[in-house]
């Protein structure tokens, strides 16, 4: 079961995906990181720029793993809670 919702939370239609407007928070963050990056990378050297670079590719599959998990783990949940309402009716 868990690599049926694996593949599905890596699908283009995932349903975990959400559009997000101009003027959401998640808009305003990643703006504002966007912005710090790219401060951020004046600064550094090309040493230092591949090291971040990797860092931050890192970081991103840490955040994709865990996204996946999290989605798994929601969707078993709510498994749970169906099979609960249809048990105890």
């Amino acid at each position: 079961m868990s690599h049926f919702l694996e593949i599905l939370a890596h699908n283009n239609m995932a349903p975990n995906a959400q559009p997000h407007t101009d003027n959401s928070m998640y808009s305003d963050a990643m703006r504002t990181l966007s912005k710090h990056r790219e401060q951020l990378l004046e600064t550094l050297n090309e040493e230092e720029k591949a090291l971040f670079e990797k860092y931050r590719d890192a970081q991103e599959k840490v955040k994709r793993l865990a996204t996946v998990n999290n989605w798994i783990h929601g969707y078993k949940l709510g498994l749970l809670i169906t099979a609960e309402a249809f048990v105890t009716g």
